[in-house]
């Protein structure tokens, strides 16, 4: 797809969906997941009221105001990125040499890459991953990591699998003269490389794409050097496909904070009110002001609410005074509410409960476990299913970045597999004792790959280890066993020269 200046009818296409899109409701709950993510809650903004003289309710600040995030999504997105990834992912291949090369290129920096898309897949419900050349000459292939709401993709299909292009946009603060001048960018990510403009009001509220007079108006994605005679040459080359990778949480591309915002802003409420009904000390006991004044209804629930105090009128002639009706806090009501809230935040993310009884009574077996993990287990193996389609997107670009490297051949029927090694907890001691009981009943391979000992990315380095002890000690018990053959040969000549040495001295020797 290629954006001349003859194509201003479709930039003002893009451009009016870019406008919508930043405003509309899909960008504002990705916003959204970025931001209680990082602990910026509804909360903090919002502000003490009660009930006021007409029966509305109005801000007051002579009450006490506190706003407190308890910031269970965050701790739950964390596990579920921890369980999911937080293990190297192992790349296998029946071709040894093609898996060390790729291994070689999915390096610690591509797993630190991996472990921010999953976390951008669960806020946003899409990370986005750019391969790219690093520019520091080395022809590295290198990955870069997009931020989620950056991002509108604009796809060929109705399933959102193949991109038709992409868009990224972002503010940019630069400076012209002496003042500081915001620019929405937006960089269009085709087949054949980045066109890159600014989105401008051409007045009337109209959006319009104006070619960026910062930056050049197109970059391809690859540049090939060589030299011509004395002449260094650049000749600018495309992947063939667009370089922007999407790895989803899941196929509806719904993120986490949709299940879960309305208990978390139900926790933080409720932890923010109790800490206030505890500092606010005319809230443990109403005032009732005898012989003073009477007040109509509204009044009366304003200065309950407001100052904890109310006015009332006694018979005439009668004696004023001061009477306390204390308000106890029950604590206990509170705590009840928070658990409950904090189970069903856990059961809506599918999370796993840290504190379950009988995970810290130490008395969970493997059931326990596989039970306590089973909500868990199943958004894992939904984002499994769509990370293993990115992958393999991947490879293609992985596979154009090896044939360029000398000394590597790729077979055509190479590939790779993907194994995600969760990083669930687990009875040591019952798994162990598994392992002995079925020790020579399963192969080696598979014996030592569920061996609680043994990461995922040992397993062959394990085997080879074995092999060689096994080797060692046939070696040792063939050496014992030649040491006894030859020390059993030498008694047997000892004793037949000992036989015929008697013989000729005239012994009977039928006893030997």
């Amino acid at each position: 797809m290629y954006f001349k200046n003859n194509s201003m009818s479709k930039l003002e296409v893009i451009a009016r969906e870019i406008d919508k899109w930043l405003l509309s409701q899909d960008r504002a709950q990705m916003v959204t997941g970025e931001k209680y993510y990082r602990g910026d809650h509804d909360i903090l903004r919002e502000k003490r009221t009660v009930i006021g003289d007409d029966g509305k309710l109005k801000e007051v600040d002579n009450l006490p105001d506190t706003r407190i995030v308890d910031n269970q999504y965050a701790r739950i997105v964390d596990q579920k990125v921890n369980y999911s990834v937080g293990n190297q992912i192992t790349v296998q291949s029946d071709d040894k040499e093609y898996q060390s090369a790729v291994q070689e290129v999915l390096d610690v920096d591509f797993m630190k890459a991996v472990r921010v898309l999953t976390t951008n897949a669960f806020n946003t419900s899409i990370g986005w991953l750019y391969p790219y050349y690093s520019p520091d000459g080395s022809e590295k292939l290198k990955f870069k990591v997009f931020d989620s709401t950056e991002i509108l993709p604009f796809w060929k299909d109705a399933e959102h699998t193949e991109l038709d292009f992409a868009v990224r946009t972002y503010v940019d603060e630069v400076y012209e003269g002496q003042e500081s001048v915001s620019k929405q960018r937006v960089e269009i990510y085709a087949e054949e490389g980045i066109y890159y403009f600014d989105l401008e009001d051409e007045g009337m509220g109209i959006p319009m794409l104006n070619v960026s007079t910062d930056f050049d108006p197109f970059k391809s994605y690859i540049y090939k050097r060589f030299t011509d005679g004395k002449e260094e040459k650049v000749i600018p080359h495309s992947w063939g496909r667009i370089p922007l990778i999407p790895f989803k949480y899941n196929d509806k591309e719904i993120p986490l904070i949709s299940r879960v915002k309305s208990i978390q802003d139900a926790l933080n409420r409720i932890t923010s009110n109790f800490v206030n009904n505890t500092l606010e000390d005319p809230r443990n006991s109403i005032l009732v002001v005898h012989n003073y004044d009477g007040e109509d209804l509204g009044t009366f629930r304003a200065n309950l609410a407001q100052y904890g105090a109310v006015k009332v009128r006694s018979a005439e002639g009668a004696k004023g005074g001061v009477d306390i009706l204390t308000v106890d806090l029950n604590p206990e009501n509170y705590k009840a509410i928070l658990r409950q809230l904090k189970s069903s935040l856990i059961e809506n993310a599918r999370g796993v409960d840290s504190k379950d009884e009988a995970l810290s009574s130490g008395r969970a077996n493997e059931m326990n476990i596989q039970s306590m993990y089973n909500d868990i287990d199943l958004d894992a193996s939904s984002l499994e299913r769509e990370f293993a389609v990115s992958l393999n997107q991947l490879m293609f670009f992985v596979n154009q970045y090896l044939k360029t490297k000398e000394g590597i051949k790729i077979k055509e029927d190479s590939k790779v597999e993907f194994r995600f090694n969760r990083d669930i907890l687990m009875n040591e001691s019952e798994k162990i004792t598994n392992f002995v009981n079925s020790y020579g009943r399963i192969s080696d391979e598979t014996a030592v790959a569920n061996h609680p000992w043994v990461s995922k990315d040992k397993i062959e380095e394990e085997l080879e280890r074995m092999m060689d002890e096994q080797e060692d000690e046939l070696s040792e018990f063939v050496g014992k066993v030649r040491d006894m053959s030859q020390y059993n040969d030498k008694k047997k000549d000892d004793r037949k020269a000992d036989i015929k040495n008697r013989a000729r001295q005239g012994e009977d020797t039928r006893g030997d």
